[in-house]
């Protein structure tokens, strides 16, 4: 995908998102008498897209990509196998654990 068009992307989306932010402001905490601002939805609405296109523009592309990618990496079936593996391993000596325990209990209440 080309540079620009994944700016655009991102402009489209952080436009969109501060949008939903400004008329969440609006509902949550506009005001209905005596504010210029918060009174009108559509002010808000607008003034939230507006804050959206800056953070876009003022966030370099690259930590959007570093984000991205941690967000898409998925374990390789190696990774799984080897987590498998040692659940296996865990599970096989939590067992065991639990014998010994069991005998040594076995065993003081013999004692007794």
């Amino acid at each position: 995908m080309s540079n620009m068009k994944k700016e655009t992307i991102k402009t489209a989306i952080l436009l969109i998102i501060g949008a939903v932010c400004g008329f969440v402001y609006y509902i949550f905490w506009g005001c209905v008498d005596n504010c210029a601002i918060r009174s009108n939805v559509y002010l808000m609405t607008i003034y939230g897209a507006i804050f959206g296109i800056l953070f876009s523009l003022l966030v370099p592309m690259s930590f959007y990509e570093k984000i991205w990618s941690k967000m898409r990496k998925k374990p390789t079936v190696s990774q799984i196998n080897t987590n498998q593996e040692k659940d296996n391993e865990n599970d096989t000596q939590n067992d065991t654990n639990q014998e010994q325990d069991n005998e040594n209990d076995t065993e003081n209440d013999t004692k007794q």
